[in-house]
């Protein structure tokens, strides 16, 4: 059954946040059994292979997404067709990942990596049905079951980890046996709720790939901003606990990024149907809500990670992990403006304006590199958090005036300044509290319940957003 975008938007972000609760409890399962030495492995070998694997996540998934929601009695052919290219390309991608695995393993001056990352280099071809599959469904806007599939993947997952690791004792090589054996069973349910039935009729697989193209160098260097630090971490800073230490830093501070990314990923097909009607006011004013609404519910998720950010970690982590706290209070803002940029850089997607997004993008690159050799140095753990951030500041800057530009909207005056008044409020507060253990989590329920009234009372929360979710929740 087809919904509307801002259904579709719950689906994905109860999913979402499915995923981001799952990842947490394997990072946190790891981070406590393995210990930060043996955790910072894990953590670069996920890194490196989340490389690889976004090229699978993004590209062809978005431009299935895309044309699916514009031709639709089109659907099945392609579907068929970008399961084709993308599996070829799996292919192509685990076989240079598992040849060069070695030299990887000596760039980071670890040469033990080396069989790690082959053994993730397997998962590959699996991700690469179950991405193509969430495509099909988002196209669609079968919002409901493309949630299902990913939270069934998010369980299995976390499932098979703790079974490997918990259980059996297999370590690392279980973290990453545990996350093979979740992309294969995956694989296969994907494929039976994604039958290619009604095959009558034709598209042009080139459209797919000159769509694909610009998006798969846009995410690829997102990726590398979410990365590098961690990577340059490993690199430059002599002992290997510091990896583990800033592993569970940004582990915690992509949550915004993860969970608000529901946004993004159902912005895309409602602005490139409107658009592609030529009615531009509809396009104008569903950006509009979806900025308003990311800040409302981003922004205060950042502020109070950022506020707790020592006392979060040891309370997530244990001790050991003391010295993650400082670059977590950074590192959580520049999750969240890489989160407010991918957003802008779907409503360029969606205007057909891929390449312009993609050029923003890959200025910022050289700028995150620089800072990071920089900085790393001179400060540690808290220099790489400063170098991303400060990286993801300013594509919000460049992006937002182009998105400007081209359309004429953004987010309203008025707004941004009672939202922006209402964190700070909240940060304020979260000054005079010392609050440890499970107090923590009762704090962070309280202060979003005094976010949302001063909302209230600031007239920002209207009958309108109360209305909305209203029809959302029924």
């Amino acid at each position: 059954m087809r919904v509307s975008s801002s259904k579709g938007t719950l689906y994905n972000f109860s999913a979402r946040f499915l995923f981001v609760l799952s990842s947490y409890l394997i990072h946190i399962l790891l981070g406590r059994y393995l210990g930060p030495e043996k955790y910072g492995t894990f953590g670069i070998v996920t890194a490196i292979y989340s490389l690889w694997l976004i090229f699978l996540s993004n590209g062809f998934r978005q431009a299935i997404s895309k044309y699916i929601s514009e031709f639709r009695n089109l659907s099945a052919v392609i579907y068929r067709k970008g399961l084709f290219l993308q599996t070829i390309f799996s292919l192509f991608l685990t076989s240079l990942l598992f040849l060069g695995s070695q030299r990887i393993a000596f760039f980071l001056g670890d040469v033990n990596l080396g069989g790690y990352f082959r053994f993730s280099s397997l998962i590959l071809p699996f991700s690469a049905i179950y991405f193509i599959g969430l495509g099909k469904l988002n196209g669609e806007k079968r919002f409901g079951r493309e949630a299902t599939v990913m939270s069934i993947y998010y369980l299995l997952k976390l499932t098979g980890i703790t079974i490997l690791v918990v259980i059996l004792g297999w370590g690392i090589s279980g973290a990453i046996g545990g996350m093979f054996l979740a992309s294969a069973v995956i694989s296969i349910l994907t494929i039976i709720l994604c039958p290619g039935r009604n095959r009558h009729g034709d598209f042009a697989v080139q459209k797919l790939f000159f769509f694909a193209l610009p998006i798969l160098s846009f995410f690829l260097a997102v990726n590398l901003l979410m990365n590098l630090d961690l990577i340059f971490v490993k690199r430059l800073l002599a002992q290997e606990a510091f990896t583990g230490f800033y592993t569970a830093a940004i582990t915690i501070a992509r949550t915004p990024y993860f969970l608000f990314y529901a946004f993004s990923a159902t912005l895309l097909p409602t602005i490139s149907h409107s658009f592609t009607k030529g009615n531009l006011s509809e396009a104008r004013m569903y950006i509009s809500k979806y900025l308003r609404y990311f800040l409302i519910f981003a922004l205060p998720l950042t502020v109070l990670i950022s506020a707790k950010a020592a006392n979060l970690v040891v309370f997530v982590y244990g001790l050991k992990y003391e010295n993650s706290g400082i670059p977590l209070s950074i590192i959580i803002f520049g999750m969240f403006f890489l989160s407010f940029f991918m957003l802008l850089a779907t409503i360029l997607f969606g205007i057909g304006k891929a390449k312009l997004a993609l050029l923003i993008q890959s200025l910022l690159l050289p700028l995150d590199i620089l800072l990071l050799y920089y900085f790393i140095p001179r400060f540690g753990l808290a220099g790489a958090a400063l170098a991303t951030t400060l990286a993801a500041l300013a594509g919000v800057l460049f992006i937002s005036f182009s998105v400007y530009r081209k359309l004429r909207v953004f987010l309203p005056l008025s707004s941004s300044i009672k939202i922006i008044l209402a964190n700070l409020i909240i940060f304020s507060l979260s000054e005079c509290f010392s609050l440890h253990g499970f107090w923590l989590l009762f704090f962070f329920v309280i202060s979003c319940l005094v976010y949302l009234l001063l909302l209230w009372l600031f007239k920002e929360i209207k009958r309108e957003d109360w209305q909305l979710l209203k029809g959302i929740i029924a």
